[in-house]
């Protein structure tokens, strides 16, 4: 319908220019901020409570794919990537396309920091817009069930922003300390990702290349305890729903 638009020089200019290289970078700010001041999962860690403990080790997550993704905006493009934090630390996986609810991503990543007993997992799916980026949904989960269970494997239910079913991801997860046996190598596996895996995920996407050091700064700001906020009873989805108070 708008194609014959493109043949007007100065139209096709302002229609072809890519919008994101200005709108990512203030996606990527904005929840950052979110995440700081107003998430759960970014209150973690000895400033939140007086009996919590690092447990230590290595956590490695993984998200093999997704299904019963809705598509809410029929304009934008179909294709999503996962976000993950955990405390200070995040990661991106690469953007792969979802032309039928089930995509398969390749989100394999690692985190060896702010391990706490309230430290929660933070997965988000993210629509990788034509101009701008949405969140389709988000799932939490603590960091102590994972270590508790040592490996689990299994689909987590994702809510958006209204508390609405948003799909499912398959989360295959690998936690372990010095005491277990698989230790070592997955510690080494970690400090050869943790090297230049966050940099290579980043520029596979084509995202802010800032990135790096936007993380840098996470790290200085979060060393600033929050006193403001309380902990709250939370229910997490991780196979059955767990409640846990930190």
């Amino acid at each position: 319908m708008v194609a014959f638009l493109y043949y007007i020089p100065i139209l096709k200019t302002i229609l072809s220019w890519d919008y994101s290289i200005v709108i990512r970078p203030i996606f990527n700010g904005w929840d950052d901020f979110l995440y700081r001041n107003y998430r759960l999962t970014g209150c973690f860690g000895p400033q939140w409570g007086s009996h919590v403990k690092d447990l230590g080790g290595v956590l490695c997550l993984e998200i093999l794919k997704g299904r019963d993704i809705p598509r809410k905006h029929l304009l934008s493009t179909f294709s999503q990537y996962i976000h993950i934090r955990v405390g200070r630390s995040s990661d991106y996986s690469s953007t792969v396309a979802n032309n039928d609810n089930e995509p398969r991503f390749r989100a394999k990543s690692y985190f060896t920091q702010d391990l706490f007993t309230n430290t929660l997992v933070e997965i988000s799916l993210i629509n990788d817009g034509l101009y701008k980026d949405t969140v389709v949904g988000r799932v939490s989960i603590p960091v102590k069930e994972l270590y508790d269970v040592r490996s689990y494997h299994g689909w987590l239910a994702l809510t958006d922003g209204n508390g609405d079913a948003a799909g499912f991801v398959y989360l295959a997860s690998k936690y372990r300390t010095e005491s277990d046996g698989e230790y070592e190598s997955l510690k080494a596996e970690a400090d050869r990702e943790l090297g230049v895996g966050d940099q290579r995920l980043r520029q596979e996407r084509g995202r802010s290349q800032n990135r790096i050091k936007v993380r840098a700064l996470l790290t200085s700001t979060f060393a600033e305890p929050r006193t403001n906020v309380n902990r709250q009873d939370i229910a997490i989805d991780i196979g059955n729903t767990v409640s846990r108070r930190f």
